[in-house]
């Protein structure tokens, strides 16, 4: 990614990846992958909530990061 999702909003993010559709970049374009992944980065932390992620302990980060990428998690 060549931009920390953090770093443009969730709306100009969904903005500049609309413009790219009408300008007819395909789901393999590394734009697309880039806007989908900042947005997917916006829906997670809208979701967790800073509250959720203080209240996990070292272990429960490290276990819920493991599970974001895929990875097995043994609990």
């Amino acid at each position: 990614m060549t931009t920390k999702p953090c770093e443009i909003s969730a709306s100009t993010w969904a903005a500049r990846l609309a413009g790219l559709v009408r300008q007819g970049a395909d789901e393999s374009d590394p734009r697309v992958t880039e806007c989908r992944a900042a947005l997917a980065y916006w829906r997670g932390k809208n979701a967790l909530g800073p509250e959720v992620v203080s209240a996990l302990d070292d272990v429960g980060r490290d276990m819920l990061i493991s599970v974001l990428r895929g990875e097995a998690v043994s609990a």
